[in-house]
């Protein structure tokens, strides 16, 4: 492949961060949802090896302080509540809404808290 991402989504992939949608492969024109940005963003705190593990009871209590934490599909749980333990998703109204597109302004704000807070510990 010779687009201008695949470096990086073959990096991602090989550390676990991005896994692509089932038999759709990476799907890298797809809009991304909240959900999978949530998801690689604790998968790459847990791949750097900076996440402390977690509980079944920790990763419901962390997401039962949403109101659409039924939402989060099995798949995310762990990764979403590692990104939320470390106050990179933060969640908007007491809700994290998984499934909506993810904006710019938030992918953005992801980028800055993760920058943040590697920074803090690297």
């Amino acid at each position: 492949a010779t687009d201008w991402f695949s470096r990086s989504v073959g990096i991602a992939t090989r550390l676990g961060i991005a896994a692509g949608r089932g038999r759709e492969g990476y799907a890298p024109y797809a809009t991304i949802t909240r959900i999978e940005a949530m998801t690689m963003a604790g998968r790459l705190i847990e791949a750097l090896g900076l996440a402390e593990p977690l509980t079944e009871e920790e990763i419901e209590a962390i997401l039962g302080g949403f109101s659409d934490a039924d939402k989060v599909p099995e798949w995310a749980r762990k990764a979403a509540a590692i990104s939320i333990k470390y106050g990179i998703i933060v969640g908007s109204g007491g809700a994290v809404r998984p499934n909506d597109p993810l904006t710019r302004a938030q992918g953005a704000a992801i980028a800055a808290r993760l920058h943040d807070w590697l920074s803090g510990r690297m």
